[in-house]
């Protein structure tokens, strides 16, 4: 009898042990737990957003090279990637991984609170406290889009929100801001400027 609870002690110990840590609820009331630890470009996100910015740089496209086909030369990509000038695609601006303000452009497809989960993507719309770009005009896909952000009582919601301005929906515009997480997914908390294309 001893011997088999001691076993049981044990596969207990070695079960806990390897869990993840406890982060809290997110916004859905659902357990958050930490990331794993793995620096191959695809950041994961629980949505939670504890202030925490994308930094570093550079391409992540995730290529190591295990095929015996890499030539070592970095050069040879046909993408290149944009200069601090530039205005960013809705995919470069997910793809790369920028410090500070940036311009991204795309067209707005939907509007969206709280969280992603949550994404309107046809007319009439509910949601003011976000809208939704894309590169595609007739995007429907979550993992195309980033969110932007419509502070309560700022312009950029007067201007921007599609429930009171639903000729928005469908128009290309310009948006400058600091990237982060927004409603679980890569986009612009508080834009600083946008300029409609």
């Amino acid at each position: 009898m001893i011997k088999i609870m001691v076993c049981i002690a044990l596969i207990l110990s070695v079960t806990t042990s390897c869990e993840k840590g406890y982060y809290g609820e997110n916004e859905d009331n659902k357990t958050v737990t930490p990331p794993d630890n793995k620096d191959d470009g695809n950041k994961k996100d629980d949505g939670t957003d504890k202030g925490d910015k994308d930094t570093g740089g550079g391409d992540e496209s995730g290529d190591s090279g295990s095929d015996g086909s890499d030539t070592g030369n970095d050069n040879d990509e046909t993408e290149t990637q944009p200069t601090d000038n530039d205005k960013l695609t809705v995919n470069q601006f997910i793809k790369y991984n920028f410090t500070g303000q940036r311009w991204v452009t795309g067209y707005i497809v939907g509007a969206c609170t709280k969280s992603i989960k949550n994404a309107d993507f046809e007319p009439p719309f509910k949601y003011p406290q976000a809208i939704l770009l894309a590169d595609n005009p007739k995007e429907k896909y979550q993992g195309n889009v980033i969110s932007i952000g419509l502070p309560s009582g700022s312009s950029a919601r007067k201007q921007l929100n599609l429930v009171d301005n639903p000729k928005n929906y469908g128009k290309r515009i310009s948006i400058f801001g600091e990237r982060a997480t927004y409603l679980g997914i890569t986009g612009i908390k508080k834009p600083d400027g946008w300029e409609f294309e």
